[in-house]
């Protein structure tokens, strides 16, 4: 990896870059350990299918809200300390999650698993709004590559949490595998601190620039509007799976209790699989080709999903999991490449800093990425599915994910963003297909 010119790089920058991503890989396995445990434990306890999405849904709400407050109020010399507050906020918010299982009674359950979700969420905004900017900031010429790094590692503990969750349970029951995550995660966040540097300022020398614009600048751009809702809808599966297919495989395909977590693996394994290939591509220029090819076929995997439901010999494990490796590749190219498309748009407005303008992007992004995980446990997986079954709301899914994506890849196709674009970006030309921007430099 390339580190910027001028600075010299040291085998600590290396293992700071190591430990940022594996606080990734600790959020994907807090993450992944959710959808296989928690529904059937509170369904064991008589909440409802409604209550569990909302509950599921709740750290979402504030990974939001952090997001907002992140992006609008936070300077490039906070970032390194709120990146490690990340880290230990989500490690203490998980353990607490793993330990409401020693809580007798369905009321007290719920209400202490909707608080260390909502304190789990705090933990998760931080760490998605800041990891890009600050371990970025070193590797200026493979933003691609560490950003899919990024993500394969989110990937990686999205696949091992159920794994090595499920073999947790069985030696102690629900909360082992929980308080063990947060162990973990607080590790990571603690050698980050013991390896990083210094601050992202010190090594980012375009700060001074003034501010055109901040953080809510963003909403009145429609090409990033129209571009971004494939993104929440891709973190909107992830979310209505989490709330909704434990339960499915048990009471449908008769899946034996506890043995949930194997059949997430599908989805994760390909969505880890994908992103080191989606960053290489993107490096090389064919991010937002594969952009609109992929975006495309994840709303058509989707309702694949449902197929089931008209022809019954396809309801089965193998036909499932087939469905979920694919949409998992699908949704790795939608969300790697978004970081890249709306940070070439910001961009191309020269509003501020690079390093202010990746803040706010990633800040934005978060935002969005959570929505999509709010809405998609808590209406699609809680009260849609309650009220219309898997099957159907499935479809609805699949529905909604077609006018969506086809909505940001035509706009895509009409900034002249399909043609190659690459990281770091090179704006001169792309900025000229934007008219207001020339008025935006005139005020």
């Amino acid at each position: 990896m390339q580190h910027m010119a001028g600075d010299s790089i040291s085998l600590a920058d290396y293992v700071a870059v190591v430990f940022g991503v594996l606080s990734l890989a600790s959020l994907g396995y807090n993450a992944g350990q959710i959808g296989p445990f928690f529904p059937p434990e509170a369904r064991r306890r008589g909440v409802s299918q409604t209550a569990i999405g909302l509950i599921i849904s709740a750290s979402d709400l504030t990974e939001a809200t952090g997001a907002v407050i992140i992006g609008s109020l936070v300077n490039a010399t906070w970032m390194k300390h709120l990146l490690v507050s990340g880290g230990f906020t989500g490690s203490a918010s998980i353990v607490i999650f793993g330990l409401t299982g020693l809580i007798n009674g369905k009321v007290l359950f719920a209400i202490f698993s909707l608080l260390s979700q909502l304190s789990r969420g705090c933990g998760a905004s931080m760490l998605w709004s800041i990891s890009i900017p600050i371990l970025t900031a070193s590797f200026t010429k493979n933003g691609g590559l560490i950003t899919s790094l990024m993500q394969v590692a989110f990937g990686i503990g999205l696949s091992v949490g159920p794994l090595m969750g499920n073999l947790l349970f069985t030696v102690q029951g629900y909360y082992l595998p929980f308080v063990f995550a947060g162990s973990l995660q607080a590790f990571f966040a603690m050698n980050f601190l013991r390896f990083h540097r210094g601050n992202i300022h010190e090594v980012n020398k375009d700060t001074h620039q003034t501010q055109k614009h901040g953080f809510f600048w963003l909403f009145s751009r429609p090409w990033i509007l129209c571009i971004t809702p494939s993104l929440m809808y891709s973190s909107s599966i992830f979310g209505f799976l989490d709330a909704t297919y434990s339960n499915y495989l048990v009471d449908t395909l008769n899946v034996p209790q506890h043995q949930e977590a194997y059949y997430f693996t599908p989805l994760f394994l390909g969505y880890t699989l994908a992103c080191p290939v989606v960053g290489v591509l993107i490096d090389r220029g064919f991010g937002t080709m594969l952009y609109c090819a992929f975006s495309l076929l994840t709303s058509v995997f989707v309702t694949l999903l449902s197929l089931p439901s008209l022809v019954p010999a396809l309801e089965n494990e193998a036909y499932m999991s087939c469905c979920l490796f694919t949409l998992g590749v699908c949704v790795s190219s939608v969300v790697v490449v978004q970081y890249l498309l709306v940070i070439h748009i910001a961009m191309a407005y020269n509003i501020a800093s690079t390093e202010s303008v990746k803040l706010m992007v990633c800040s934005f992004l978060s935002l969005t990425f959570a929505g999509g995980k709010m809405i998609g446990p808590a209406f699609f997986g809680g009260f849609l599915a309650e009220t219309l079954g898997f099957y159907c709301t499935v479809a609805t899914l699949g529905v909604v994910g077609a006018v969506t994506c086809t909505l940001g890849v035509l706009c895509v196709w009409r900034t002249g963003l399909i043609a190659r674009i690459y990281y770091p970006p090179d704006v001169s030309e792309f900025s000229l297909l934007l008219p207001e921007n020339q008025s935006d430099d005139k005020k």
